[in-house]
């Protein structure tokens, strides 16, 4: 029973840690989209490829500062556009480390992040160079800074710990949740009889992610620009890290191409146990590979540069959406007069000619398909350069809501066509 309580207490922990950290980081891309003025770097073309992922270690340390109570392995995968996390629990039992304390989060206390890195990597098989390290303390700063979020609360929440000075009161229903409410919200597990999220731990994590993507929506809208400097100011206290400046400008366009529904958040596979005396998590090694095997395995090591930049050039850094008007599609004259290129970045799983057959029937002036070697997108984009009606015709024809406006679009056509894996 003690162990099952540590992991839950584990759990609700590293769930309240991986909301905040995702608000983080969010704050720091909207920081340094408002500084780059809405242009980025991107990657300097200097060979064939470009290495098509980065691993980073989440890192949350103790009032001591001698061990990492919060470990999350995450990976941007820009290639396949998503971002992986595994928690990882602070008692992870690692054989092999050297110590005494067998405990995955006592290295800190040794070399400090390097210690953290050969860890995580006995423990998990992939290797880590870089890390990021919150204080979380700043949270209801940062919720309230940004207006607070409107979120639907999905149950009524009662629950007071006098020890931790926690006492959360909620209604059920739709409202806006200011920073004391917010971290109500995230730190609540069950009401003060017992009861709960019907669901349990599941559906409290789904309830989590809906917050976060409400949250990024009211971090990235237009009221907020003008709290920039201050959100600057509460970002810098809130977090430590290894990338550089320059790194970081790199990876903002592809983050924020990844939809929400690529972004996994899992915990380490294993249970409780005691061993010579201690208390520890024990990994499930065959379930860890088959997670490993799936989230954190990319299909490609490499991603050719030249990719990058024409998908640069076509969609842009920072995708502009427009839901499309759904009016049935129209064979009108003009089609005839616009150029359409498609690009093929499903993995095989299109049929480029045939959709190329199709805006032919419709009148447009297909120039041609090229086929990605290893961008791969799960969802078919349409890029246009002009709002002039031609993306709502386009989107119609291929059954698509929405498209992308880029008026810098400069790959030398009007439209352009990204085939995913869902255009099946």
């Amino acid at each position: 029973m003690k162990n099952s309580r540590k992991l839950k207490a584990y759990l609700r922990l590293t769930l309240t840690f991986t909301l905040v950290f995702t608000i983080v980081a969010a704050t720091a891309f909207a920081v340094v989209i408002n500084m780059m003025d809405g242009v980025f770097l991107g990657y300097d073309i200097g060979g064939e490829n470009t290495k098509s992922y980065v691993n980073v270690a989440l890192l949350g340390v103790d009032k001591d500062g001698t061990r990492t109570d919060v470990i999350i392995l995450g990976q941007l995968n820009m290639a396949d556009h998503r971002i992986s996390m595994l928690q990882i629990p602070r008692d992870t039992y690692v054989p092999n480390n050297g110590r005494y304390d067998k405990k995955i989060n006592s290295a800190w206390g040794v070399d400090k992040e390097k210690s953290v890195f050969k860890e995580i990597e006995m423990v998990t098989g992939i290797e880590v160079k870089d890390y990021v390290l919150v204080d979380t303390s700043q949270f209801r700063n940062i919720i309230d800074e940004i207006g607070g979020v409107e979120y639907d609360v999905p149950i009524n929440m009662n629950y007071d710990d006098p020890a931790q000075d926690l006492h959360i009161h909620l209604e059920r229903g739709y409202q806006l949740l200011d920073g004391d409410k917010a971290e109500q919200f995230v730190r609540f597990r069950q009401n003060n009889n017992g009861s709960g999220y019907a669901g349990g731990d599941v559906e409290r994590l789904a309830a989590q992610q809906g917050f976060i993507k409400a949250t990024i929506s009211q971090l990235f809208s237009f009221g907020n620009t003008l709290r920039i400097p201050k959100l600057v100011g509460i970002f810098e206290d809130m977090i430590k890290t290894n990338i550089s400046n320059g790194e970081l400008l790199s990876y903002v366009p592809h983050i924020l191409k990844v939809p929400s529904e690529n972004i996994s958040i899992m915990t380490l596979a294993g249970e409780g146990k005691y061993i010579g005396g201690g208390s520890y998590y024990v990994p499930y090694n065959s379930e860890n590979k088959e997670i490993i095997r799936e989230y954190f395995t990319p299909k490609s090591e490499q991603m050719n540069e030249d990719e990058v930049e024409m998908f640069r050039e076509i969609l842009g850094d920072v995708n502009t959406e427009v839901e499309a008007d759904g009016r049935e599609p129209s064979k009108r004259l003009a089609n005839k007069l616009t150029k359409v290129d498609i690009i093929d970045a499903s993995d095989g799983v299109a049929d480029a000619y045939e959709i190329k057959k199709l805006l032919k029937e419709y009148g447009y002036n297909v120039t041609g398909v090229t086929m990605t070697h290893s961008a791969v997108y799960d969802t078919t984009k349409i890029a246009v350069k002009k709002d002039d009606g031609t993306g709502d015709n386009i989107a119609s024809v291929l059954g698509l809501s929405s498209y992308v406006l880029n008026k810098e679009k400069s790959n030398g056509t009007q439209v352009t066509v990204v085939l995913g894996k869902d255009m099946r």
